[in-house]
């Protein structure tokens, strides 16, 4: 593996990584290991349910989210980000 190979982020669907390009070409500052934000906690406070966004722009504090037309994915995303409201 060179090193190119190693700094290269490895994207979960062809749309991350356009978006990421749109991002990069604007010169946005983004994290693409966001902070898993907590949506629910057991009874000794540790986090059970946890949701990932793809994208983090921290000098908006702005979580960014991409969803395919995928019925199943589209199912579950969307009931996280009912909860996180």
């Amino acid at each position: 593996m060179n090193s190119s190979e190693h700094c290269r982020p490895q994207f979960a669907h062809p749309a991350e990584e356009v978006f990421a390009q749109i991002l990069w070409i604007l010169r946005h500052r983004m994290d693409l290991r966001a902070p898993h934000l907590p949506l629910e906690w057991d009874q000794q406070g540790n986090v059970v349910e946890a949701f990932a966004p793809d994208f983090y722009l921290p000098s908006q504090d702005l979580y960014i989210e991409l969803t395919t037309l995928r019925p199943r994915l589209a199912n579950y995303k969307n009931r996280r980000m009912r909860r996180m409201q």
